[in-house]
């Protein structure tokens, strides 16, 4: 008898092969992306379903795997630039600015 946490495994596990599969339908230049994404999912589903334990980290480290290289070795997450961007809008100055044609009426006044 399957344990109920094995078949929310496996349902969850092919939900989001089902993602990849609509994703990679509307963008196909990263169909063969999620085709190898797929793969260690479908495999820890059907480890999970056969009880098999080494079926259980697998896609913990799938996940874990695919999300790291999405950050960090592709542009497809661009986490560097808005860290960067944030940091940069933070910086605020000593007074504050005005903009426009008030500005700059009340500089030629000065």
């Amino acid at each position: 008898m399957r344990r109920t946490t094995d078949v929310l495994i496996a349902i969850f596990a092919f939900a989001f092969i089902i993602i990849l599969a609509v994703a990679a339908y509307w963008d196909p230049a990263i169909r063969v992306l999620h085709a190898f994404e797929a793969l260690p999912y479908l495999v820890a589903a059907i480890l999970c379903l056969r009880r098999i334990p080494f079926g259980y980290p697998i896609g913990a480290v799938a996940g874990g795997f695919w999300l790291w290289t999405a950050t960090f070795l592709t542009s497809f997450v661009p986490l560097r630039s808005s860290v960067r961007a944030r940091n940069r809008t933070r910086v605020t100055p000593s007074r504050p600015r005005s903009h426009g044609v008030e500005a700059s009426l009340s500089r030629s006044r000065l």
